[in-house]
């Protein structure tokens, strides 16, 4: 599946900073999509395609999915042509899905996005 889609590196993927301990130490790991637009029940790791279209899911479902108290990391994810291949389409037009593990070496930390909300006590 993977070979047929067109493939542009790096990727987006959206998280909370309080992830990013575990994500420098083992990478991401595949997932039930609990925070997908769809709803969808596939292990693994939900990509998106640039940074804009993360952006615009920020601001639109993603956001509602998120918690309001906890800052939001934005992370580059560069896989080379063998992980590509582990790679497909999720239900959404907008968001890949990785069937495997990224490796820590290929996750950068773009940028940390403030809590809406102070956390709660």
């Amino acid at each position: 599946m993977g070979a047929t889609l067109p493939v542009t590196t790096p990727f987006i993927h959206v998280t909370i900073s309080d992830n990013l301990d575990s994500i420098r130490e083992i990478g991401l790991t595949a997932r039930r999509g609990e925070r997908t637009s769809a709803g969808n029940d596939e292990e693994g790791v939900y990509l998106f395609p640039d940074l804009q279209t993360a952006e615009d899911a920020i601001v639109n479902w993603l956001g509602d999915a998120l918690p309001d108290d906890q800052d939001i990391a934005l992370l580059e994810v560069d896989l080379d042509e063998a992980m590509c291949a582990h790679l497909g389409r999720s239900d959404a037009d907008y968001e890949l899905i990785y069937r495997g593990t990224i490796p820590p070496g290929a996750i950068r930390v773009l940028r940390v996005e403030p809590a809406l909300e102070p956390p709660s006590p």
